[in-house]
């Protein structure tokens, strides 16, 4: 068998899954130790970021969902974050 078709075979096992399940295997099939956190978990959760993460602005939490739609994968290798310094919060920079 070659690879695409394991590759085509594995995908239509993951779509007849929910995305907990599919979540599971793959942890499963993975090297973790442990299933990593979603992005949301990550937030939210005391452990990682949840004194900061509770507070983030609704767009970048959707943002970021976009970006990390699995606990194993990201959309994007490289993102770039951008802003004046020193603009400060209620003055625009033009």
């Amino acid at each position: 068998m070659s690879r695409p078709e394991v590759d085509q075979m594995v995908a239509e096992l993951l779509k007849s899954m929910s995305p907990e399940e599919a979540i599971e295997v793959l942890s499963a099939a993975s090297e973790f130790e442990s299933i990593p956190p979603t992005i949301d978990q990550f937030l939210d959760n005391t452990y990682y970021l949840a004194h900061i993460g509770q507070t983030i602005f609704p767009f970048w939490r959707e943002q970021l969902r976009i970006i990390h739609p699995s606990p194993y994968f990201c959309n994007k290798s490289e993102i770039a974050i951008s802003g004046s310094t020193g603009g400060g919060a209620f003055r625009p920079l033009m």
